[in-house]
């Protein structure tokens, strides 16, 4: 069972992308544009689950061969990434590759193709209890100019070529997880932001095996998420905190009351929509 402690710690929120179910994607590589659409922006099997899926759709008028190979990064506080190429993974951070198998590896795309690709979990005995994590990563091969759509694809031969993927986040949860998540250096400047309404800047803490994964609300004289907005954010395994801000888009004068709230994602089957930290700003 994953626990996670309610504490009025200090704050958290996000504003990075806002959260898409459906990404849509380009990537250039030379003289080929490849448009894929993608269902999820990130793959989570939990403890008590084995099997996930991806979807992909290429959306693009022509034929186009991918890739898919496993990636790694991992992240700073400041939420800078940096790829991981020899093996020397940070305290916290245990790839996924040698649990999870996922088919197929790669798939030659004709216009409006859809393609499932399929992700197993191969769970040990000796298998730690833990969060894994890796990078599902697509890249995109050349079409030799002899191409037969006729093919099955299996015999031709393919050049890599293009310098540009796309990745998304591939998380195993295995056996008992903890995650404690709070919020500490919350900062209102009331004349700060775009457009001098506000800005809350504020850094989000993580303790435990677990990452979090979820969004930050800002409640008003008791009006939960006043500000209509979820914008997800991640603290990972590897990381114990990361720092981020709210451009107000709305004068808050009027609240007497303003509260923060760490909300746990919908990724999450045992805490999806429970606070599990709030800060009173005011």
């Amino acid at each position: 069972m994953t626990h996670a402690t309610n504490h009025n710690k200090h704050p958290l929120t996000s504003c990075y992308a806002l959260c898409l179910a459906v990404l849509l994607f380009s990537i250039i590589a030379p003289h080929t544009a490849h448009a894929v659409l993608m269902t999820e922006t990130q793959i989570i099997i939990n403890a008590q689950d084995r099997t996930a899926e991806l979807t992909i759709k290429n959306t693009s008028k022509q034929t186009s061969i991918y890739r898919f190979v496993w990636d790694h990064i991992g992240f700073n506080a400041d939420g800078e990434f940096k790829r991981i190429e020899d093996g020397n993974f940070p305290d916290g951070l245990t790839p996924v590759d040698d649990y999870i198998r996922f088919a197929p590896r790669r798939v030659i795309a004709e216009p409006g193709h859809i393609q499932n690709i399929r992700f197993l979990a191969r769970r040990t005995k000796d298998m730690p209890a833990g969060e894994y994590r890796s990078y599902f990563s697509l890249l995109p091969e050349e079409l030799p100019k002899e191409y037969d759509p006729q093919n099955d694809g299996e015999t031709i031969g393919i050049s890599v070529r293009a310098m540009v993927g796309w990745k998304i986040p591939v998380i195993l949860r295995h056996g008992e997880t903890t995650l404690t998540a709070g919020y500490k250096d919350v900062h209102f400047d009331p004349d700060g932001g775009t457009h001098s309404l506000g800005r809350i800047d504020y850094t989000i803490t993580r303790e435990g095996t677990r990452s979090f994964i979820g969004h930050s609300e800002l409640d008003c004289n008791g009006t939960k998420n006043w500000l209509d907005f979820k914008i997800p954010f991640k603290v990972y395994t590897e990381s114990a905190e990361r720092s981020t801000y709210i451009d107000l888009g709305k004068s808050v004068a009027s609240c007497q009351s303003l509260v923060l709230r760490l909300v746990a994602g919908e990724s999450d089957p045992e805490y999806a929509g429970q606070t599990l930290a709030t800060y009173k700003i005011r």
